[in-house]
């Protein structure tokens, strides 16, 4: 039977029920209708009318449940009630939370008791003696065409740049777009930041790590001649750097949701996500043009390759869509595999496109305009699409091999695994051997199928002809070449998303700074032509990422102060210019007039830790753990073979989920917001609270590092004024006043007669890496006071 036709008898089932219940509300017995009036309408009027009556501000999903016809008509996701069929009723799914982002009430979940009573109400045939007259309404239905006008859907084009007033003061076309709002708005911007902190911002945003004394005062030195000549030179050499790859990659391991561990109540090991971890890395190092770096971690397996080398990279990109959270403790095979190509699809959504796919599984898009039938096209793609595999024995595993038979002699969830790393192996996905279009799921249930819909895309960024899809293939290809067509495809919103998170890095925030929504809840561009002609320019300069941080880096809206200018200052040449507050006028600094102060993020402060005290780790590549087995039964993590992670750069650390804090030092990252490895997260939190100052203070990693920086301070030839000057140098990156080095010294004096001895012997003791260093002396562990004081002050913290 056609699941259209299976649709209509279903529906008519459910009506023909809903009349049985509604010939029992009139005629019910009098134990029923008792039961209904004690138990089940007081229920309903507590925890269900706020939302779902003709009282209600507004009706959540089109659905009444203070009358009989409300619950009979349904809602937007069909019938409410099965009077007699607990398990088909609505209603009971969504109060048992077993509709994933459909869980009712919204605020606390009913008691067992509660959802008891209503079982045992629709078991009775849901007698109900209420009347009431349901207000009708139309059905939303998606403009597409409408939608199209869209800001973030608009075709792309590069904008005119605009005139401005004071001519001196812009050295790129981005400072012209900057300053004409601002003008426009009676505002000004700051004066420039200083060279020192010019430096350290560059070199941190562009490497993660900070600039060494002799290195600021070369750019120093060249920016008093010509500081725009001394960015261009920096920027170009830090491009060059191994460390850009590293810093840029873990910006995008972020949205990629990237763990070595999948998480959960089955919390495997993904022992070769690190091939993908270094394929990242290696992309933004060798600048890989952003289109061909999107396209080979959708389809790389599909694309032609010219070299092994080349074949193995496209392969490997593809873990992209493997590195999530995978929910493997279900036994439900069909219910796991659509979960697995939702997280896939809400992931694409967000990291690509900058949309929330995932909430068009159950229903039309509440927002977007995104129909349930376009996600379902997509999920035909994934669900062609090999990423679990059931071996015998035991549930579905998420491991597939790139070329070396499955050996299913291995531990069963394992199937494609060898015994050793280094062979071959990736964790990566390939297409079904009998690809299909996918049925619409209704109300996201795997067994509930609606229409089938072809295998395809979003039809809102569609423009023309989309892709023919063949039959014998997933539509993988045929999606990674649609994510970036800037004609006829979503090429211009990757292009905008993309842009947008490079600003955002750079900056401090987006020019849409919901970077990861650019959808009507998304907040709207404060810039709207400048970053639709920076989308333009970067596909332009052919997907570069390097030559778009380029751009925005020598800008001088890049280079200006992140504190408001004295009263009496002024930086426009125009002297019949009005300027007015811009505290009052542009309080969150949408504007730009003025650069944002940030806290490093924790790879940053722990690498700077570990790069002041001489203990960096500078091996770069390769695995990052070795155990393939369950971390959450009893004792495994003590059986994880981790090759002293603890000193190598923050993007190679395991990053294991619901298991960070079971490894010696990973705490920090916890302490400091690390982005949650199950989400996509293209802006992190950025907190301070208490426990981050406990954690400075009291962590044996950090008095360990304070420790081994103040050995290698003591070193320096000369006395100490000149050792506190180099360490202001070396950790904040600008020398200390006179009033600063005295204060220094006077701590270190006074903490030269306090006997440390004993704290520092339980530093060593609880700091497991390392600890065959011998506990410091009296003056070294007062030198170590003083160096911890700076890993805890705010100016070494945060970027200016």
């Amino acid at each position: 039977m056609h699941a259209s036709a299976r649709r209509v008898m279903a529906t008519v089932m459910v009506l023909a029920a809903a009349s049985v219940g509604v010939a029992r509300g009139a005629s019910a017995s009098d134990d029923d209708l008792h039961f209904f009036e004690r138990e089940v309408r007081p229920l309903l009027a507590e925890r269900c009318y706020e939302c779902h009556s003709t009282q209600s501000k507004k009706v959540k999903g089109g659905l009444y449940l203070d009358s009989r016809d409300g619950w009979v008509a349904g809602g937007d996701s069909g019938p409410a009630i099965v009077p007699g069929d607990v398990k088909q009723s609505l209603v009971l799914c969504v109060v048992r939370h077993e509709v994933p982002d459909t869980e009712m009430p919204p605020k606390q979940k009913l008691t067992p008791e509660q959802i008891d009573v209503l079982e045992q109400w629709v078991k009775r045939g849901a007698p109900d003696p209420r009347k009431g007259v349901v207000p009708t309404r139309a059905k939303r239905v998606i403009d597409i065409e409408a939608g199209r006008a869209f800001w973030s859907f608009r075709p792309l084009r590069s904008h005119d740049t605009p005139a401005v007033r004071d001519a001196a003061w812009p050295r790129t076309d981005i400072d012209r777009f900057i300053l004409a709002r601002l003008e426009a708005a009676g505002l000004r911007p700051v004066a420039d930041a200083d060279a020192h902190t010019l430096i350290r911002r560059l070199r941190y945003d562009l490497t993660g790590l900070p600039p060494a004394p002799d290195e600021a005062e070369a750019f120093v030195a060249a920016a008093r001649s010509d500081t725009q000549a001394a960015v261009e030179a920096a920027v170009d050499r830090l491009l060059a750097t191994p460390e850009f790859g590293e810093r840029w990659g873990r910006y995008w391991l972020d949205v990629a949701r990237y763990a070595d561990s999948n998480g959960g109540g089955v919390n495997y090991t993904y022992d070769n996500a690190w091939r993908y971890r270094d394929y990242v890395i290696a992309a933004f190092n060798d600048d890989k043009p952003y289109d061909a770096f999107v396209r080979e971690q959708i389809a790389g397996d599909l694309m032609p390759s010219d070299t092994p080398r080349q074949r193995a990279d496209r392969v490997i990109a593809t873990g992209f869509l493997l590195v999530g959270p995978k929910p493997l403790a279900k036994y439900d095979k069909q219910a796991l595999k659509l979960d697995v190509v939702d997280e896939q699809i809400d992931t694409l959504g967000r990291t690509f496109l900058g949309l929330t796919l995932g909430c068009a599984r159950c229903h039309d898009h509440k927002f977007d305009p995104v129909s349930q039938a376009d996600y379902y096209a997509m999920a035909g793609v994934f669900m062609s699409t090999v990423s679990v595999r059931p071996p015998k024995g035991g549930p579905i595993s998420t491991w597939n091999k790139v070329s070396i038979p499955v050996d299913e002699k291995h531990e069963p969830w394992y199937a494609a695994r060898q015994k050793q790393l280094g062979k071959g192996e990736a964790l990566a996905v390939q297409d079904a051997d009998k690809p299909h279009d996918e049925h619409v799921r209704i109300r996201g249930q795997s067994a509930t199928l609606g229409d089938e819909v072809p295998r395809g895309f979003l039809r809102v960024a569609t423009r023309g002809d989309a892709p023919t899809i063949p039959a014998d293939t997933s539509g993988r290809a045929q999606l990674a070449v649609w994510l970036t067509d800037v004609d006829t495809g979503a090429g211009a919103l990757s292009a905008r998303v993309m842009v947008n998170r490079v600003w955002h890095h750079l900056l401090g925030s987006g020019i849409v700074p919901t970077v990861d929504n650019f959808g009507e809840r998304g907040e709207r561009p404060s810039h709207p032509q400048l970053l639709d002609t920076l989308a333009a320019q970067f596909v332009d300069d052919g997907w570069s990422v390097k030559h778009l941080v380029r751009r925005i880096a020598t800008s001088r809206v890049y280079r200006l102060a992140a504190v408001p200018d004295e009263p009496d200052v002024t930086t426009s040449a125009d002297p019949q210019s009005t300027t007015r507050n811009p505290q009052s006028v542009d309080p969150d600094n949408r504007l730009r007039w003025r650069a944002e102060g940030r806290r490093l993020d924790v790879e940053a402060i722990r690498d700077t830790i570990l790069t002041i005290s001489g203990r960096l780790d500078e091996q770069r590549g390769g695995p990052t753990l070795t155990y393939a087995g369950r971390l959450n039964a009893e004792g495994n993590y003590k059986k994880l073979d981790v090759p002293n992670p603890i000193y190598r750069r923050g993007v190679y650390l395991p990053i294991l989920r619901d298991g960070m804090s079971m490894m010696d030092s990973m705490d920090m990252l916890e302490t400091f917001d690390f982005a949650d490895p199950s989400m996509v997260t293209g802006d992190r939190a950025s907190t301070t609270v208490p426990t981050q100052a406990l954690y400075l203070m009291n962590s044996p990693f950090v008095m360990k590092h304070a420790e081994l920086a103040a050995t290698q301070l003591l070193k320096r030839d000369g006395d100490d004024a000149p050792r506190v000057r180099w360490f202001f140098e070396r950790a904040m990156g600008r020398p200390a006043t006179d009033h600063e080095i005295a204060q220094s010294l006077k701590l270190i004096n006074h903490f030269t007669t306090v006997d440390l001895t004993r704290a520092a012997a339980a530093t060593h003791k609880a700091d497991k890496p390392g600890n065959d260093d011998k506990p410091a002396d009296a003056r070294t562990l007062a030198w170590a006071v003083f160096c911890q004081s700076i890993f805890s002050c705010n100016e070494f913290l945060f970027l200016n």
